[in-house]
């Protein structure tokens, strides 16, 4: 397939396609907030509820399964209402389930709650990446990159204020109520300003150059299942680094625990910086060799950050790897989206479910590895999947091009 990325016929005025993007930016953002916030909150809401860590174990993987179960019905209803009342609708409603997690009085409850915040923002979440593809291609450049470093930012943010609360003696249901309204009145007050894609020629003007021949669907439906192949590794990834990195540091290191989850602190932050700058990078370089590059620095930063004996070298390793994982998932949600032959939203939905399975079952994994022989070894995982991503983004360089060229007035952001 080749996918080329040419100027569009554009309906918006300037104005509109600038709001549109930061409407977007918003939601990205309220996703990364209420996923900090969500995070900050668990060590007390176990407390609370007295649960084991099986128990919360059990209850986790509840938010998970409903995040699984709701990206099976994505697709059906972005295609039923269309992006922009979908979004106007679960915007801001996502938020409110934090309340119902923080009053939660027993564990069936907040299993409840968890596999209710994990349903609903799976389904934001797919259909904002389909709402920034579409922005993507009416821009007619890469800036994919862009949306995602808001939810990173937004993760910051909901996590350290999550913490800040809980310092100054914050009750649960107070500081979780007070994040969760702000984002519901941040959801209502972005409703009107989202992107209308029906302002958007499809027809006549397509960014999606097909090749010359046309595709068959079981071909589609490969080139899905490579890209979702490709996100699991990238959350496998991230999955064992936000479960496994302050356990390793502390062990190998004999740090306290603040030292063991700053190097979680640092390979966050290098991350963030690193989608701020994707977008350049991207344009500057191509996708796939962006996606190749960024797979063997973050397999060279992980190896670093996991055999240094040097705790500011292994580190440094763990912000490498932030960094080069930061532009990947971008570049393969914008690819899936950009399929031609079958429905976007469909690609979007399957290819951000394997993803989910890779961030479901990959902590998992390296836990019973390192159980059976060690975390060093179980860790070490990781990298080579990253390794093998780096080969098939080479190898799929002769199949697949994708371009953008700069429309000519166009607003930046």
């Amino acid at each position: 397939m080749i996918d080329i990325m040419t100027t569009a016929k554009i309906k918006h005025s300037k104005k509109e396609l600038l709001w549109g993007r930061i409407a977007a930016k918003t939601v990205y953002f309220m996703l990364g907030v209420g996923s900090g916030t969500f995070a900050a909150n668990i060590p007390r809401l176990k407390d609370s509820l007295d649960l084991s860590a099986g128990t919360l174990g059990l209850a986790l993987l509840c938010c998970s399964l409903g995040g699984f179960v709701a990206m099976q019905f994505a697709a059906p209803l972005i295609k039923k209402l269309g992006l922009r009342i979908l979004l106007s609708i679960i915007g801001p409603v996502f938020p409110l389930v934090l309340i119902l997690i923080a009053a939660s009085g027993s564990f069936t409850m907040l299993a409840v709650a968890f596999a209710l915040f994990g349903g609903l923002t799976s389904i934001v979440g797919i259909a904002v990446n389909a709402q920034a593809i579409d922005i993507e291609k009416a821009y007619a450049k890469s800036i994919m990159s862009s949306f995602h470093a808001l939810f990173s930012v937004g993760g910051l943010i909901g996590a350290g204020v999550g913490g800040l609360m809980a310092v100054y003696d914050f009750t649960i249901v107070q500081s979780m109520s007070l994040i969760a309204l702000s984002l519901s009145v941040l959801g209502v007050l972005i409703i009107t300003k989202l992107f209308d894609v029906t302002k958007y020629d499809y027809t006549e003007d397509h960014t999606v150059i097909e090749a010359p021949h046309k595709h068959h669907k079981a071909k589609w439906w490969r080139q899905v299942l490579l890209i979702g192949g490709l996100i699991f590794i990238c959350y496998l990834t991230e999955g064992a680094i936000a479960d496994w990195t302050a356990i390793h540091i502390k062990a190998e290191h004999g740090v306290g625990p603040f030292i063991a989850v700053f190097a979680y602190m640092i390979f966050n932050a290098c991350m963030t910086i690193g989608r701020f700058s994707g977008d350049a990078i991207i344009r500057r370089f191509g996708s796939l060799e962006t996606l190749m590059t960024g797979g063997i620095l973050a397999a060279i930063g992980l190896s670093v950050g996991l055999l240094s004996s040097n705790l500011a070298v292994a580190l440094v390793g763990f912000g490498v790897v932030g960094i080069g994982l930061s532009v990947l998932v971008p570049i393969l949600i914008s690819m899936a989206g950009n399929l031609s032959g079958g429905d976007r939203n469909v690609a979007i939905a399957r290819a951000s479910t394997c993803g989910s399975i890779g961030l479901m079952t990959g902590p998992a994994a390296i836990g019973f590895i390192a159980e059976s022989h060690s975390l060093l070894v179980a860790m070490m995982i990781p990298v080579v999947l990253l390794v093998i991503l780096s080969a098939i983004a080479f190898m799929m360089r002769p199949s697949i091009v994708m371009k953008y060229r700069k429309a000519d007035v166009l607003p930046t952001l």
